[in-house]
């Protein structure tokens, strides 16, 4: 409400009788109507957007219904259509900084005494926020959710960075690419998912993650360097065909990990893709044998599974024993 907080006026504003024009601050709840009117001023009741300069709510109310009209069309005008005869821009969290480039929108910047839920708004100043920057919410500790738009088209590198207190978050439906370290050591981060949108995860992008399962969207090609490496509670996870590279340490260090399985599209598997991870016993090859390294599978010890009809296959695979699917326990 109104209450004690000013209006500011980009412009004179003349009112009822007063003889006078109204400039800069201005106390609605305290202007007094002159002795000559007899009749009781306008009292507003409004919400004003904090968020943008000079925006106010379109919501008002006068006391008395035979209050003279002529003296409201100023402050309507103003209230309607804002300080510089413009309509008002959607709300901007205060929280964030961002910059225009174009007619796109990208989130630079988050106060570092943000907490709770923060919505990412769509549109800012009229244009379309597609990008969250480098470092932007980075080490945020008491961020708790975070929801991404869908004309978000890009996560930049290292955006959401150790944000140890993170358990929720909504990625929209444009997102194409997630940087590198873009979510990595958000440590309280228990699931999330990846749109299909998304086509290329980048290095350590979930790394130090508390995720138990996660599945990855057709449309991803490549998986970094790192990725999901050291996600301590990583129970299992599916490999879909459009996926072509699974990146060195992809897997690393993920202890609780117990199977895998890697679709037809699969052609190249980085050093250590999934070496230490102690828990794994099953791997299961949807198409032929793809190249990898023979430390792919050091400190682990899973038994590798491959379709019959599969090409490239032997015995053995970076050291590990080969088995028809059909003879998976």
């Amino acid at each position: 409400m109104i209450g004690r907080s000013p209006f500011v006026f980009n412009s004179p504003l003349p009112f009822p009788d007063s003889g006078m024009l109204l400039r800069g601050s201005v106390n609605l709840r305290d202007t007094k109507p002159t002795a000559s009117t007899h009749e009781r001023l306008i009292r507003a009741v409004c919400v004003i957007n904090t968020y943008s300069d000079c925006n106010v709510s379109r919501k008002f109310i006068w006391s008395q219904s035979h209050t003279n009209m002529k003296y409201l069309i100023p402050l309507l005008a103003f209230l309607l259509i804002g300080c510089d005869g413009e309509k008002s821009n959607e709300p901007t969290n205060p929280n964030l900084e961002y910059k225009i480039e174009g007619d796109t929108v990208t989130i630079t910047h988050c106060v570092y005494g943000a907490s709770g839920e923060l919505i990412i708004p769509s549109v800012i100043e009229g244009n379309p926020v597609t990008s969250i920057g480098y470092n932007a919410f980075s080490k945020r500790y008491s961020l708790k959710s975070i929801t991404i738009p869908d004309c978000v088209t890009n996560i930049g590198e290292k955006a959401f960075y150790n944000c140890t207190s993170l358990t929720s978050i909504t990625i929209g439906n444009g997102v194409t690419s997630i940087g590198d370290w873009a979510f990595a050591y958000c440590t309280s981060l228990t699931r999330i998912k990846i749109p299909d949108s998304v086509t290329s995860i980048g290095e350590d992008a979930f790394s130090g993650t508390s995720l138990t399962r996660i599945t990855i969207p057709d449309g991803v090609t490549s998986i970094g360097w790192g990725a999901f490496s050291d996600c301590t509670n990583l129970t299992r996870i599916t490999i879909p065909d459009g996926v072509t590279s699974i990146g060195q340490s992809a897997f690393w260090s993920c202890p609780s990990l117990k199977s895998i399985t890697i679709g037809n599209g699969v052609t190249s598997i980085g050093d250590g893709a999934f070496s230490n991870c102690t828990s794994l016993t099953s791997v299961t090859f949807l198409g032929n044998a793809p190249k990898i390294s023979n430390d792919a599978f050091e400190q682990s010890s899973p038994t590798i599974y491959r379709k019959a009809d599969a090409k490239g296959w032997g015995d053995t695979f970076a050291g590990r024993p080969v088995k028809l699917i059909t003879e998976k326990p």
